[in-house]
């Protein structure tokens, strides 16, 4: 069995996206592990399943991170899946409403003349702080001075020298981010993994480090922050991350609501006034490929790209 497919990516953050309006999709978990392989499948940083909405949503979203582990929600992945439904003509409501695992989400867009949509903006939901804010063994924890949250060696019980303090944050889904003077200090291939999978996070969690300086508020530049995306690695951006540390940056005191944040793959447009207020995000959306692949039936089968694969001109860079 086929089944049609698109890669489309959020500055970079590329995802493959399946629809299941037509046809159930069986194993999603073990087909975002064959897609995302850069050597054997297309090549992305997971998979998101695109379907029906119920009575308070127009459009479902499930996303898939690359081990084929669940996360329950992409800021990037959302505007791309905007794109997709808006471009199939399966959904032309504006503002669109996606059910998702984090909850419901709303996404504003504007199509071009041919039909297109490029950015959107998306209510990426109240940000929650602290031990409370995401599941969390507290055996593993302590809290400095300052009420960061120090990782604890699960060998010896002292801190872990070499993890910095981290301020958690959820957006749904779970936050780690480390203020840094540089982001050049900070060797995210060897820290990521360590504090994702540490045992405090029994769900594991997504880390983020961020430029900041004295100077902050007093700067019109944009911030600066590098992402290890739980389940997928270093990736060139994360739409909740960046939500998450726009929350915490300003929850301490070192900007007001809006904000630009470049990641490695393009900027982000994000604003929180604090409060019980959703954190807006706004982005780009591209379409790279489209094609069709084999379904997977069973773990281990091997997954296709079929010579129906095209370039589509929307991955084109747009002024």
């Amino acid at each position: 069995m086929t089944r049609s497919f698109s890669k489309m990516h959020g500055l970079g953050n590329s995802y493959i996206f399946v629809s299941t309006f037509e046809s159930v999709l069986i194993s999603p978990e073990t087909l975002a592990v064959a897609v995302s392989d850069r050597n054997r499948g297309i090549g992305s940083d997971g998979l998101i399943v695109i379907g029906p909405g119920d009575d308070s949503s127009h459009v479902s979203m499930h996303i898939y991170n690359a081990d084929g582990s669940a996360a329950e929600m992409c800021g990037n992945g959302i505007r791309c899946a905007c794109k997709y439904v808006y471009e199939r003509d399966l959904c032309r409501a504006n503002p669109m409403v996606f059910s998702t695992p984090a909850g419901l989400r709303r996404v504003w867009y504007e199509a071009n003349e041919q039909g297109l949509i490029h950015e959107a903006q998306v209510e990426m939901g109240i940000p929650k702080f602290g031990i409370d804010a995401i599941a969390l063994d507290q055996r593993y924890v302590d809290l400095d001075a300052d009420g960061l949250v120090c990782l604890l060696n699960p060998v010896t019980g002292n801190p872990s020298p070499e993890i910095p303090p981290l301020h958690l944050v959820s957006m749904g889904n779970p936050h780690a981010i480390i203020f840094v003077d540089a982001l050049d200090l900070i060797d995210m291939s060897t820290l990521g993994p360590c504090i994702e999978k540490h045992p405090a996070f029994p769900e594991r969690i997504n880390v983020h480090a961020v430029e900041i300086s004295r100077e902050l508020a007093q700067r019109s530049s944009p911030l600066k922050m590098l992402t290890w995306e739980r389940g997928s690695g270093l990736t060139q951006a994360c739409g909740t991350g960046a939500a998450a540390v726009c929350a915490a940056v300003v929850d301490a005191g070192y900007a007001s609501g809006h904000m630009e944040i470049l990641l490695p793959g393009g900027m982000l447009a994000l604003n929180w006034p604090g409060g019980d207020t959703e954190v807006s995000l706004r982005g780009d959306a591209v379409e790279v490929c489209s094609g069709t692949l084999c379904e997977i039936a069973e773990p281990g089968d091997a997954c296709a790209v079929m010579p129906t694969t095209h370039f589509v001109s929307d991955r084109l860079p747009h002024s």
